[in-house]
């Protein structure tokens, strides 16, 4: 089941989670417009990227979709770990988000 997390007021924009595929997106009149993907490993979700397609970028809808997918994460108390860059970088200009994120797992011995 998809779960609308946030729209804009004219409700053109909304972030929607869908917990089946394991996605947060981002839609401008119900059109697809981005993605934070991410994993789960027990109760542990990694995030693994995000991607903005091309007809929608340099609109700041990144930054709608990681403020709403990690405020839901916040929210949920929910383990998160981090491998994609574009998180990464929105932590660093957004403190207030890096709680959410926590220490990457320990590296599994081979």
């Amino acid at each position: 089941m998809v779960l609308s997390l946030w729209s804009c007021a004219d409700g053109t924009l909304e972030v929607v989670h869908d917990p089946e595929n394991r996605f947060y997106e981002i839609r401008e009149d119900g059109t697809a417009a981005g993605l934070l993907v991410y994993e789960r490993h027990g109760d542990r979700i990694t995030l693994t990227h995000t991607t903005i397609h091309e007809a929608f970028k340099g609109h700041g809808l990144v930054t709608i979709l990681l403020r709403e997918s990690l405020g839901d994460l916040r929210s949920a108390h929910v383990p998160v770990a981090n491998r994609c860059p574009v998180v990464d970088r929105f932590v660093e200009r957004r403190p207030e988000f890096a709680a959410v994120i926590g220490p990457p797992p320990a590296a599994v011995a081979r």
